[in-house]
């Protein structure tokens, strides 16, 4: 009000304010809670504009006390906020409905049974369809079980060979409904199958590879007799990458056994090694650490 050339006698009266109390005021340096809030402020700023102007009072106030390590109360933060006309986004978006104009029609009528098959012909068929209409779907069963394959492959006479994945209705079916057929394993399921296979054999007789290298042995290479030799490392997982946490398993291992000889029992092991029941268990019960690191091994086979 005295920045707009009114009396500052008059304005004092107006507020309820002594004309003395102005002028100690006018003068006086700022507080240290007026120091405290500016800066705050300026924090609370740069963090509502590093959050793209999301996050609220929460958000900020966790950002502060969290990420920052700022004692600030929720209500102070909450406070600033307001003062700055900063605001985060509140509330989820609402649903609605979509117009009618925006929704697909419906080009099939509702229509998913077949009533023909297509220009490829029956399956059965000893001509061999164009190049182009290999791939074309002959027809659509009307569900997954074993038995609406076996019915289809009856109503269709004559297949000697089934390209299948590995479901086991689809196995049943085909044995019911053309058990003269041959039954065969698509490309993909094949190389997939035949990579778990040999990828869980190699990892159930991994002690015994290294074994026959030795843990640490060097490994010179055969090309040339000159180069330096390459040490194994000592920390390997199941797939030969070196991770802490096989080391951090080696070295638990090697304190439960420690302890496990000394006569303790397993809650003296795990109250003293700060691990869970279970987990204290495992590691007595194992009868080395290779056990630990691999996976049990996979019982299937290539199909």
């Amino acid at each position: 009000m005295a920045g707009e050339d009114i009396p500052v006698e008059v304005a004092c009266r107006v507020l309820d304010v002594s004309v003395s109390g102005y002028y100690a005021w006018l003068t006086r340096p700022p507080s240290a809670r007026m120091i405290r809030h500016a800066w705050l402020t300026d924090v609370i700023t740069e963090l509502h504009q590093a959050s793209r102007s999301i996050y609220g009072a929460r958000c900020i106030h966790a950002e502060l006390t969290l990420g920052c390590g700022i004692c600030v109360s929720h209500g102070q933060a909450e406070l600033l906020m307001r003062r700055s006309s900063l605001q985060g986004v509140t509330g989820r978006p609402k649903w609605r409905r979509a117009k009618p104009d925006l929704i697909a029609s419906d080009l099939v009528d509702r229509q998913f049974t077949r009533t023909a098959l297509t220009s490829c012909g029956s399956p059965t068929s000893p001509s061999t369809p164009p190049v182009r209409e290999r791939c074309t779907a002959i027809d659509l069963l009307d569900g997954r079980t074993a038995d609406d394959l076996a019915a289809w492959l009856k109503d269709h006479p004559g297949v000697q060979v089934i390209c299948r994945d590995r479901a086991g209705n689809y196995a049943d079916g085909a044995r019911a409904g053309a058990p003269d057929a041959v039954q065969v394993a698509d490309r993909f399921h094949f190389w997939q199958n035949l990579a778990q296979a040999l990828e869980n054999m190699v990892r159930a007789h991994r002690s015994s590879l290294q074994e026959t290298h030795g843990p640490n042995t060097a490994i010179e290479d055969e090309t040339d007799g000159d180069v330096e030799p390459v040490e194994r490392p000592k920390t390997l997982d199941s797939y030969g990458n070196e991770r802490p946490m096989v080391a951090r398993t080696q070295e638990l291992y090697a304190q439960v056994q420690a302890l496990r000889n000394t006569g303790a029992s397993l809650n003296a092991i795990s109250r003293e090694l700060g691990l869970a029941f279970r987990t204290a268990r495992k590691y007595a019960t194992a009868t080395s650490v290779d056990e630990l690191l691999s996976f049990p091994p996979f019982h299937g086979h290539v199909t």
